[in-house]
């Protein structure tokens, strides 16, 4: 509903898909929401003359909690995949170039990987791995490429 607006505009199909038993994840509602809009803002715009709008939530073979968002738009050059968490880096006109960075250190901040592939002329998918429930993770400091990630804690009186 929040961007049924602009959907249509854009002739963009939505697809969602939800597993039945999907685990859930804690963290802070108001911060999640605002990365997602963004990745989910961002498909809706990179596809100005229509296209499918994927949305999906399961559990990934590492048993973690995964959202995929992907777009059948414009795709994203292989020359700026490494540049798309740095601040200020945009491709749009009026773009500030914060968007991502902000989408990148939230879910960073709930313990979640984020990771994106695309191809230029075909689409993108960017994907969201929360940790499985119940294990902790340390966060890692951002790294200098776009798969920052999460190591698991060790447990309690171990040497590792």
């Amino acid at each position: 509903n929040f961007m049924r607006h602009e959907i249509e505009n854009r002739n963009v199909v939505v697809n969602c898909r939800w597993e039945e038993a999907h685990p859930q994840i804690s963290g802070d509602e108001g911060q999640l929401k605002q990365a997602f809009f963004n990745l989910i803002k961002n498909a809706i715009q990179s596809m100005a003359q229509g296209g499918t709008l994927s949305i999906s939530c399961g559990v990934n073979e590492e048993q973690e909690v995964e959202v995929r968002i992907i777009d059948t738009g414009k795709g994203i050059a292989p020359g700026n995949m490494t540049k798309l968490f740095n601040p200020f880096f945009t491709t749009k006109a009026a773009g500030n170039g914060l968007g991502l960075m902000v989408v990148e250190r939230i879910f960073r901040q709930h313990g979640a990987r984020l990771s994106v592939e695309s191809v230029e002329g075909k689409g993108t998918c960017f994907s969201v791995a929360f940790p499985a429930p119940g294990n902790r993770v340390r966060i890692l400091p951002p790294a200098s490429n776009t798969n920052a990630g999460i190591l698991p804690a060790p447990e309690k009186g171990s040497s590792k």
